[in-house]
């Protein structure tokens, strides 16, 4: 994939395509040179930066019926 001429919509994807356990990824000199050029992907950056560090951190248990619905809303079979 050539990085230098994504646009914001395939960057954007790119970054969400790449996130996972390990954050290694954001450390990268090329995404943070493409990411910094622009103000929506600097506000989707922060946006997943806090929801993942929300999620790391905030341990809650949620009943069975709950998870049923989320996954019903989401569409996804388990």
């Amino acid at each position: 994939m050539n990085k230098d001429n994504l646009t914001k919509e395939e960057l954007m994807k790119y970054i969400c395509s790449n996130l996972g356990e390990n954050l290694e990824f954001f450390k990268n000199d090329e995404i943070k040179k493409l990411v910094s050029n622009s103000e929506e992907c600097k506000k989707l950056l922060k946006s997943l930066d806090i929801t993942i560090e929300c999620y790391r951190n905030y341990n809650v248990e949620v009943s069975k019926e709950s998870h049923e619905r989320l996954i019903d809303y989401l569409g996804l079979t388990e």
